[in-house]
């Protein structure tokens, strides 16, 4: 993991952060502008399937994604087990706006990398995770 920052913070309607992608970028261990995801930020914004522009993004690298929600319908917080080694993308409430979710990352349980410039990390557990899992081929 190689530590990347946003270059780009969340200020409403002027502009939307680009934490997921400076965590992305961290994770792969390359420059910001290299996760070219067209749209991301405007798309996490927006509600919109996010998800498959990344997968589709992951998939052109030879990696898969594994996303998880970090509750049960208890309300209970899912211990992160097994993956220890492992470089996760944590999303979960923003310490800075009310209602929105910021993302940094973690290695296993503990987090390795905000890329806000105050580095304070999350105002909470996370409600859910993603890590990029390499593929062999396209082929299958």
């Amino acid at each position: 993991m190689k530590p990347v920052d946003q270059d780009q913070l969340h200020d409403p309607p002027d502009s939307i952060g680009n934490c997921f992608r400076a965590c992305i970028a961290s994770v792969f261990e390359i420059d910001i502008d290299e996760v070219d995801i067209p749209e991301l930020e405007q798309t996490l914004w927006d509600g919109d399937d996010w998800f498959s522009l990344v997968v589709d993004w992951a998939w052109s690298k030879d990696y898969a994604v594994w996303f998880w929600y970090n509750s049960n319908p208890h309300g209970k917080q899912i211990p992160v087990q097994g993956i220890d080694d492992r470089y996760l993308i944590a999303t979960g409430p923003s310490p800075r706006h009310q209602d929105t979710d910021h993302a940094v990352v973690f290695k296993g349980n503990k987090l390795a990398h905000d890329p806000h410039p105050s580095k304070s990390g999350l105002d909470g557990p996370p409600h859910d995770f993603i890590t990029f899992v390499p593929l062999n081929s396209h082929d299958g």
